[in-house]
């Protein structure tokens, strides 16, 4: 353990804080595609898709983007993200990895829909959470980084 001699270098320390906003964060190669397809999203206007399609809401958009921030900080490797865009404007993101099928959607409200599917076993759940329920979210990213 350092003595207090060593650490009194670092108690005046305040003047050298930076502050760093998410934007300036790198984002993991995982994630890059879909962060450019969820930013394109935004320039979407209802008919986007030459039928009745309607355009995502911005509040969808900053949820899938705000996960996004967290799955590129919090996990080290996981299956390329794709992004979705449903004709009601509900943005999702998917994680495939061939054995194991799972997508996220943002109603814009913080909260979430996840529906997982185990092709091995055919078996599929489907969840309904707040994006500020760490417990769920914590489970969440066990799940994705297990894939």
């Amino acid at each position: 353990m350092p003595s207090d001699y060593q650490l009194t270098r670092y108690l005046d320390f305040e003047e050298d804080l930076v502050t760093i906003e998410d934007d300036e964060v790198p984002m993991r190669g995982f994630c890059l595609m879909a962060l450019d397809v969820i930013q394109g999203y935004r320039e979407l206007t209802d008919g986007w898709d030459d039928d009745d399609a309607l355009a995502p809401s911005q509040n969808c958009l900053d949820d899938a983007y705000t996960f996004l921030r967290l799955v590129s900080s919090n996990l080290e490797h996981c299956p390329t993200v794709v992004p979705m865009l449903d004709p009601e404007g509900i943005p999702s993101l998917a994680f495939d990895n061939g054995k194991s099928y799972l997508a996220v959607a943002f109603y814009g409200d913080q909260s979430v829909v996840t529906y997982f599917i185990d092709r091995e076993t055919n078996e599929s759940t489907a969840q309904t959470f707040l994006l500020d329920e760490d417990n769920k979210l914590a489970e969440l990213m066990s799940t994705i980084e297990a894939l």
